[in-house]
């Protein structure tokens, strides 16, 4: 499966210089300002700003782009017919638009924290602009503007992405196009860039085969100064010409009908173009022209009727040498965030807390301070591990202490699986469960627990799964054991054979799944071919239990063995309480 990275804000630099969002300064070439632009005017041989109306006044210094690095807007001004004027700063995140006014001439410093509630913001702006007052019109010299920022490494996280089952990335795709690749992530600015291919639009017959799939997929990290129209270019070899197809939102794929007419991508997700029927893919560019900025973190193709939805990896890549920057600040807090490699980071004796306490930390000696869950050279010295929190080892490694707690409710039984082998604690019992007759399900005991291996647990308490010297293996997904079938990040039960342990009234079996349910990580549901309700026992030699001649209880509820309740017990075996009992 092919791995690729995205920057979590991926946000381009249209000014000259701004790619280094850590760079000492950033000026604005004043030369480059337009002559005229909502009712102003630049004489770019005088430096004079003027303004000929209130409102609507306003030319851009700085396009969009993440300024998260720079603390203060310089400005050296001169009086003309006016003595003040405004800075006007607009972001994409929705954010409230900023407007500094008055500011006076001179050498101005302006610390943008003072300005903008929340700096963090600074990562999404739209457009920081030179404006006119509001209470006159007139003119002023402008001779620098610059922003100012402290020379320093920030640690910047990258999220990694894995191309979904049953897709295939452009990078594999086959043809004669020699010029074929794929880059990600690809920013594409509205100046036509390609994002594969050639992108050219002529009938050669240089391309890469798509037969036999049905959508193109795109994943569209971010959007910023507007919106794009996006073309992708198939060569219709059957009518000899080239078709311009554009994609959508993926949740309007069963409505769109017409995917060559014209439609802007303004906003992030998931976009899909219908290829049915085409054989030769082309290239894929922006509209020349256009003041949007599209990052492009994933682009692949899927077969069938409904396209494929792309899902983030949980996995972080880090690089840097100091805390603080929003992208790192954002990775942290990513409650589904599992690993972070942070071996690219340069930092020494550096704590990252992680909003997910599962999350590991892949690190160099000496990086990290973290008590936790850092893997140095395949060694972790200290895994803890939380009940119900996602939890993904990307490799092997091993694990000097491990610990798990898990609480077994006063339902008395739990289902539960580690990515460790580990004692029972004292108090608990654990069960396999091997199979099942009919609505009746057969156990077996276990006296340890094994890495990656589900198993039911039997009695209310609190416990303590510890280990010391032992392998942890990089084992995601469905981890099966017989019936069971364990998960480290919550899961859909599938509705067809699944099966959850549940309390219904005093009765705590398992209960066909419906539409919705789902289980948390590090607990299993049961797969099974039954009825509405399985019953357990716990006889370790043949599953089946003690026989027991018992007579009505007023309070006993019985079951028979296709697990419908009965009213009064006749002759027979039936269930209850959890065990099977003679009649």
């Amino acid at each position: 499966m092919r791995k690729i990275t995205k920057s979590l804000i991926a946000l381009a630099m249209l000014v000259a210089g701004t790619m280094g969002v850590n760079a000492k300064t950033l000026d604005v070439d004043l030369s480059t300002l337009p002559a005229s632009s909502e009712n102003t005017t630049w004489d770019s041989g005088t430096n004079t700003f003027t303004w000929s109306a209130p409102s609507w006044n306003s030319v851009e210094i700085f396009g969009p782009g993440n300024y998260s690095a720079y603390t203060t807007l310089n400005l050296v001004t001169g009086a003309g017919s006016a003595d003040h004027f405004r800075i006007i700063i607009k972001f994409t995140n929705g954010a409230g638009q900023v407007t500094i006014n008055p500011v006076a001439v001179g050498n101005t410093s302006l610390v943008l924290e003072n300005y903008v509630a929340n700096v963090a913001d600074l990562a999404s702006v739209q457009t920081i602009r030179l404006s006119g007052a509001q209470d006159c019109t007139g003119d002023i010299i402008v001779s620098s503007i610059y922003l100012e920022g402290p020379d320093v490494n920030y640690i910047e996280a990258n999220l990694v992405y894995e191309a979904p089952a049953g897709t295939t990335d452009l990078n594999d795709l086959t043809g004669t196009n020699t010029n074929w690749s794929v880059t990600y992530p690809a920013v594409l600015n509205g100046q036509a860039q390609a994002l594969c291919g050639d992108g050219d639009g002529s009938n050669e017959a240089s391309h890469v085969n798509i037969a036999g799939y049905d959508y193109l997929c795109l994943e569209i990290s971010s959007c910023s100064g507007g919106s794009s129209d996006l073309r992708i270019w198939i060569w219709d070899d059957v009518n000899n010409k080239v078709v311009t197809l554009r994609p959508h939102p993926i949740a309007d794929y069963a409505t769109v009908e017409d995917w060559e007419a014209a439609y802007n991508i303004s906003a992030p997700g998931t976009y899909v173009a219908k290829v049915s029927g085409y054989k030769y893919l082309k290239g894929m560019k922006t509209n020349w022209g256009s003041s949007a900025l599209l990052t492009v973190s994933q682009a692949y193709m899927s077969t069938g009727e409904i396209p494929v939805e792309y899902t983030p990896s949980g996995k972080y890549k880090l690089f840097g040498e100091t805390p603080g920057s929003v992208s790192l600040n954002a990775a942290l807090a990513d409650e589904a965030a599992t690993s972070f490699d942070a071996t690219g980071v340069m930092g020494t004796g550096l704590t990252l807390d992680a909003a997910n306490p599962n999350a590991l930390f892949i690190a160099n000696e000496g990086t990290l301070a973290n008590t936790k869950n850092v893997i140095v050279n395949g060694v972790c010295s200290n895994l803890e591990l939380t009940d119900q929190k996602p939890f993904m080892a990307p490799a092997d490694f091993t694990a000097t202490a491990a610990s798990f707690s898990k609480t077994v409710t006063d339902a008395e039984f739990a289902t539960m699986v580690l990515p460790f082998a580990a004692a029972l604690p004292s108090g608990v019992e654990a069960f396999e469960i091997t199979g099942n007759t009919g609505n009746v399900l057969t156990t077996s005991n276990v006296d340890a627990i094994e890495a990656n291996k589900p198993v039911m647990l039997k009695n209310a308490g609190a416990y303590a799964f510890t280990a010391a010297d032992v392998e942890v293996k990089a084992a995601n997904g469905v981890q099966t054991n017989g019936l069971l079938n364990g998960v480290y990040a919550t899961t859909d039960v599938p509705t067809d054979n699944g099966y959850v342990l549940q309390k219904q009234g005093e009765d705590v079996n398992f209960f066909k799944a419906g539409d919705g349910i789902k289980v948390n990580a590090f607990r299993a549901y049961l797969t099974a071919t039954a009825g509405a309700r399985l019953a357990f026992d716990f006889n370790e030699a043949t599953g089946i239990a003690e026989m027991e001649k018992v007579r009505n209880g007023e309070n006993e509820t019985f079951y028979n063995l296709a697990g419908q309740r009965v009213v009064k017990a006749q002759k027979g075996l039936y269930i209850t309480n959890g065990k099977k009992v003679f009649k």
